[in-house]
């Protein structure tokens, strides 16, 4: 069977309607499809067959990983078209812009050195939530060569091949991981300017949002494991998080629990609050460089700040997890 240029790799879990908006965004494509889905207890693979797509259900004998969905998906599309050029990563919560994939073609195709692209991607709802909004920042990041990208992109398929594809034990960073062994291999990471996605958050309250940032530091924990000094992004990330997450509000903390007793103790207490501000200020800044009004910036500086608290339980998670080598605990007969 002759490979199309590109095929699509949707993965989800109990998605709904979100699925059917980001399957309908697909099948204008005319792409060939799969969708993986991490045993959803809602209708999404029902949705995904009435529209003539092929889903696949990923079965108990792994640990369920957004990694293992996109490699089963990307298997399933190779057996079917072994010389298969590109291949299109998409989750399940996200509607594909109808021009990014010529467009990305257009760029692979005339710099081979790329291994994998991606876009901007927008926020659904940026305005029905201040974490909606908080994302939308997020996606918003310059253009240019990149360490790594996110969940949505297209690739080569042998630069995806020849790195060892995404590696299912890592439930949290996944797309770094993959990036690092690409990059070590010659390949380039590129962002551009273009409209990629729209990503659909649906995010409402802080519990969401403190887990969603919990989650990235556990990736920065995995990913710093795993790459070393490799990867310099992802030991910045889990110093910073340490220092301003732990290390400054708990010495703020100490600091004005002491003051009743020493209060000399207000100096640093004092300095240390100066300290926070400023840090605060100057991510804001950074955000008003971009284009963002003061009130996002200072609302996502503030949030960035929180976060390194959330992703310092994220890295504590991480070494409570077993590691390679070490002996599983043994599994206690049920009462």
């Amino acid at each position: 069977m002759t490979a199309p240029p590109v095929a699509i790799v949707v993965i989800g879990r109990n998605e709904g309607q979100r699925l059917r908006r980001c399957l309908e965004s697909i099948r204008s494509l005319a792409c060939p499809t799969v969708y993986v889905d991490s045993r959803s207890d809602d209708d999404s693979v029902d949705i995904a067959r009435s529209m003539g797509i092929e889903a696949i259900i990923l079965d108990d004998s792994a640990p369920l990983s957004a990694a293992r969905g996109r490699n089963e998906g990307f298997r399933f599309l190779q057996e079917r078209f072994p010389d298969l050029p590109f291949v299109q990563f998409v989750d399940g919560d996200c509607e594909l812009d109808p021009s990014w994939i010529e467009t990305a073609l257009r760029i692979m195709h005339d710099d081979p050195s790329i291994a994998a692209l991606c876009g901007t991607l927008r926020e659904r709802n940026a305005d029905a939530s201040v974490y909606n909004r908080l994302c939308q920042m997020e996606w918003h990041l310059p253009a240019g060569e990149a360490r790594h990208c996110g969940g949505i992109f297209l690739c080569r398929s042998d630069a995806f091949r020849k790195a060892g594809m995404f590696d299912p034990a890592v439930i949290a960073g996944e797309e770094p991981d993959l990036c690092a062994r690409m990059r070590a291999q010659g390949g380039r990471i590129l962002r551009i300017d273009n409209p990629m996605a729209t990503h659909d958050a649906d995010m409402h309250r802080f519990a969401q949002w403190w887990r969603r940032a919990a989650r990235g530091g556990l990736a920065f924990a995995l990913t710093a494991a795993r790459n070393g000094w490799r990867d310099r992004g992802a030991i910045r990330q889990l110093v910073s998080s340490v220092l301003w997450g732990v290390a400054v509000p708990g010495a703020l903390l100490i600091s004005l629990a002491l003051i009743p007793f020493t209060p000399r103790a207000s100096v640093p207490a004092a300095l240390l609050a100066l300290l926070i501000i400023a840090m605060i200020l100057r991510i804001a800044r950074s955000r008003r460089r971009i284009g963002d009004p003061w009130r996002h910036a200072l609302l996502y500086a503030i949030f960035c700040m929180l976060a390194k608290t959330a992703q310092v339980v994220g890295m504590l998670r991480w070494l409570r997890m077993p590691k390679p080598g070490a002996s599983p605990e043994p599994q206690r007969r049920p009462a």
